[in-house]
């Protein structure tokens, strides 16, 4: 079974602070496992939820400069 990470652990990791983790928690942005009064992640879930935000850059940057 996989590990389940802390909200500490998720913070460190995403190198945000706990309160964050929280509010996404609460607005339902980041997913999450509840046990009872506990709140769980699991790696996985984290590794796609990043996966899915995450923006490519442009290949290039033409600047055009008119005379």
């Amino acid at each position: 079974m996989e590990k389940l990470l802390t909200i500490k652990q998720v913070s460190e990791w995403l190198q945000v602070s706990p309160s964050l983790v929280y509010k996404w928690v609460h607005y339902d942005f980041v997913p999450y496992v509840k046990l009872g009064n506990f709140l769980r992640f699991r790696e996985s879930d984290l590794v796609i939820w990043l996966k899915r935000r995450s923006h490519k850059g442009r290949e290039s940057l033409k600047v055009q400069i008119n005379p």
